[in-house]
């Protein structure tokens, strides 16, 4: 590896042996990036074999020298999301334990899946705090978990700043995709998450949610994109939303909502969104853009609806 690339250094957790009963212990930046690193830093164990392990953070955790990291790409997500069979996802647990990491930076405009975690599945990751991120990727990105899959986060948050540059979207604040199965319970996102003007399925907290349940959960983020964009989700496609809201101004083109842009054979129960939407295209709405078979209880917009 060339000079540039050794700002970061991995150093394995000094308690734990990875199991459930006795999880790694982070507690440093040192010991999150042995989690993520290739098997070129940390062969032993291997990659795959730290992605389905069990952590527990012990600390709070400075990561703003991730700014610095592989010539300014910053930090390497743990699990891949690549459209092919080349997908290796982080399949075990980690447990913040109410620590924080502060600042993460990550830079990777052309590459999907990007997040603290790239890509997980059958997952859990609990009390756990982003705070002040920066995290610029293509399609499939969120600050906390770019492709959520069979997995529950937990009491989870974020602040900062989420970019898409792609064209097939999903770009949340906390979750990119939120697929099969998957759960958010009592976390929120005070993320400004925005895509371009082409990009689809931008939401404050999650951008695309299928099959899946978000409960208990927030956005205070501004969000701006282009279709199928909502304050709290961009699209809900055969899921449930719960006592959940959201505060942030929506913008886009078309498909725009409050708290959800698109909602397809789902439901939202006893939730609300207040900002002001804005949409330049058709369908646009203070609580949801477009509905189809789907159901909405108990729930209300106080925001203004905009149309150009």
């Amino acid at each position: 590896a060339s000079a540039s690339l050794m700002a970061q250094t991995a150093i394995a957790p000094s308690v734990g042996d990875g199991s459930v009963d006795n999880p790694y212990e982070i507690a440093s930046l040192e010991n999150l990036y042995w989690i993520a690193a290739s098997e070129c830093f940390v062969p032993d164990p291997d990659q795959e074999t730290r992605w389905s392990s069990h952590y527990i953070q012990t600390a709070d955790i400075d990561a703003s020298d991730t700014m610095n990291w592989f010539e300014g790409e910053g930090w390497n997500p743990i699990g891949y999301w690549i459209t092919s069979v080349d997908n290796q996802s982080f399949t075990g647990s980690y447990n913040g334990e109410n620590h924080t990491i502060e600042e993460l930076y990550i830079y990777r405009p052309s590459i999907d899946g990007i997040g603290l975690f790239g890509n997980v599945e059958g997952a859990t990751i609990e009390n756990l705090g982003l705070t002040n991120v920066s995290v610029t990727g293509n399609n499939t990105v969120g600050s906390l978990v770019g492709a959520q899959q069979t997995t529950s986060i937990i009491n989870c948050y974020s602040t900062g700043i989420v970019i898409g540059t792609g064209y097939a979207g999903y770009i949340g604040g906390l979750v990119g995709g939120q697929l099969d199965n998957s759960s958010i319970i009592n976390s929120f996102s005070s993320v400004s998450v925005s895509g371009t003007e082409y990009l689809e399925y931008i939401g404050g907290l999650v951008g695309g949610q299928s099959n899946s349940v978000i409960n208990n959960s927030y956005s205070t983020g501004n969000v701006d994109g282009g279709s199928q964009v909502g304050g709290l989700v961009g699209i809900q496609a055969g899921s449930t939303i719960n006592e959940s809201y959201c505060t942030g101004s929506v913008d886009g083109y078309a498909m725009v909502g409050g708290l959800v842009g698109l909602q397809a054979s789902s439901t939202i129960n006893e939730s609300y969104a207040t900002g002001i939407v804005t949409g330049t295209g058709s369908a646009l709405g203070g609580l949801v853009g477009m509905q189809t078979n789907s159901t909405i209880t108990n729930s209300y917009s106080t925001g203004v609806a905009n149309g150009e």
